[in-house]
């Protein structure tokens, strides 16, 4: 999979189809994230509601607009795939049987900012009303 680029993975040839699946997961729940994350940036801009991103690790990336926060989120699940076939191809017995757990943790983590995410645009939304 490393020549392969990521959204060809899914043609790559001897990529599993449980890798190709985690993989797939892990962008969707990276990007919904990227772009609730962005959504809750644009309406407390208009609203002059001062706004900070929580993940330390995130912050600088999505702080700077849509295109670095993209562009950074497209690195990291294109990094998480290629960590999860070397750990995959392992001769280590350890990194072998676990490949998919820094996507599955990545996955659960963005899937958890996007519900903040909603949870605080939910609550914005009620207090104007």
């Amino acid at each position: 999979m490393n020549t392969c680029i990521l959204l060809f993975m899914l043609t790559c040839p001897g990529v599993p189809a449980s890798a190709k699946l985690l993989t797939s997961a892990q962008a969707v729940a990276s990007f919904t994230d990227t772009w609730s994350t962005q959504r809750l940036f644009d309406q407390s801009k208009r609203a002059g509601i001062p706004v900070r991103e929580a993940n330390p690790l995130a912050r600088p990336f999505q702080s700077h607009g849509k295109a670095v926060a993209y562009a950074s989120t497209a690195a990291g699940v294109w990094g998480t795939a290629w960590l999860a076939d070397r750990m995959r191809r392992s001769d280590n017995h350890f990194l072998n049987r676990a490949w998919w757990v820094p996507q599955t943790v990545l996955s659960v983590f963005s899937g958890y900012g996007v519900d903040l995410n909603l949870a605080v645009h939910r609550s914005r939304n009620h207090a104007q009303r």
